[in-house]
């Protein structure tokens, strides 16, 4: 809701007056994920909202001129001079759709949990502990939250008792971090739920996920964003939130244990029913980097200990996403493990990136299961290329 309004509110500042006109060019995946987004969409305007579903649609008309031959940047060109210029046809077209627009009202659900949510803070302020955690279980009792809401509301009510019922606080804190795993570890610690998957559907949870989007241009967007944050220099969390998607992505399942369960690695993922990759990632390190230090060699000897103790007798692939081919002459790995270099990391992506638009032309509902394990084989995404193709041995500096 925050990124949609900032985005609307930066838009807004290129007109001011009731003659003014503009055009807006949106660029870079993730904002372009989020407008195309219909859900996140409801958070604008109704005349914004209007405004991007009639980008969208001239944005189409581009892509037909530029099948018939017209080159992008003219296309592009044209369009925004269609605005510029005054062409009357585009302002008839414009005022005709802005003329459907109906103000919508403020949404009197949100601003009733507002309220509510305020209210218990006060109280909790006062020192009516027990009337806030009541005042929040009403809000939870309203039905109309999802796990992960549920869970924030657990965790406020933990946090209402933590000064007159501890105890209940951390049964709280329990139930709060069992809905929404990125919640605070509660006190007593955490019981780690293994990751499975059955290796047989694997096919059908990638056309579930591809069935996720509207069309092949939504398809693209997404994974064009996933994708653009699988690169070294990307933020920590961006960089392994990125990775835990890509594994639903190509069918498997994936969670951040580190994020999750406060201990671990960066990223888990499940193969199938006995085989996993273990990453630790290490986006933020210079490309130029010469050698894997010793603190990040113990990171991953924790996260290998980790493995071991709770998933016994499994096999796994222990990964360092890592600029670096060497090991530092102080630094030792417990286990086997392989670095995933820059070039590692581009072949991954282009895997992935030509799998998806493979699905160009076809009709993303017609897909069969059998299709698509076709086209992951081809491209290079099956299990055991995933566990080859993408990672080296390390050098030992020593």
């Amino acid at each position: 809701m925050r990124a949609v309004r900032t985005v609307e509110q930066g838009m807004g500042r290129s007109v001011r007056g009731e003659k003014d006109y503009s055009v807006v060019v949106v660029i870079g995946s993730d904002l372009v994920r989020l407008l195309r987004d219909k859900s996140s969409r409801r958070f604008l305007s109704s005349q914004m909202a209007t405004q991007i579903e009639i980008g969208l649609e001239i944005t189409d008309m581009a892509k037909q001129d530029i099948e018939d031959g017209i080159e992008p940047l003219q296309a592009f060109v044209d369009l925004a001079s269609k605005c510029l210029k005054r062409d009357d046809d585009w302002k008839a077209f414009y005022a005709e759709q802005m003329e459907k627009v109906s103000v919508a009202g403020s949404d009197q659900t949100a601003l009733k949990l507002y309220k509510s949510e305020l209210d218990a803070e006060l109280a909790h302020i006062r020192g009516d502990y027990a009337g806030a955690v009541k005042m929040v279980q009403a809000i939870i009792d309203m039905g109309a939250l999802d796990d992960d809401e549920k869970g924030w509301h657990l965790q406020t009510q933990a946090r209402y008792n933590f000064l007159s019922n501890r105890a209940e606080a951390d049964v709280l804190q329990i139930a709060a971090h069992k809905r929404n795993r990125l919640l605070l570890k509660p006190a007593s610690g955490v019981t780690v739920t293994k990751l499975t998957v059955v290796s047989q559907g694997r096919a059908e949870r990638v056309k579930k996920w591809i069935g996720n989007h509207n069309d092949y241009a939504d398809l693209n967007v997404g994974v064009t964003d996933m994708l653009g944050r699988l690169v070294f220099g990307t933020k920590a969390d961006k960089f392994e939130a990125a990775l835990n998607e890509l594994s639903f992505a190509l069918g498997f399942v994936g969670e951040r244990p580190d994020t999750e369960w406060k201990e671990g690695p960066d990223n888990l993922w499940a193969l199938d029913d006995s085989q996993y990759i273990l990453f630790e990632c290490k986006s933020e390190v210079g490309v130029t980097r010469a050698d894997i230090n010793k603190r990040e060699a113990e990171q991953m000897n924790r996260s290998s200990a980790w493995f071991d103790k709770h998933y016994k007798d499994m096999k796994v692939k222990r990964l360092i996403v890592h600029p670096a081919g060497k090991i530092e002459s102080a630094a030792a790995f417990t286990h086997y493990v392989e670095g995933v270099r820059e070039s590692d990391l581009k072949n991954l992506v282009r895997a992935t990136r030509e799998f998806f638009k493979s699905f160009e032309n076809q009709n993303l509902d017609d897909l069969t299961a059998t299709h698509i394990q076709k086209v992951l084989d081809a491209h290079g995404l099956s299990v055991p290329n995933l566990l080859s193709n993408y990672s080296r041995k390390l050098k030992d500096m020593k």
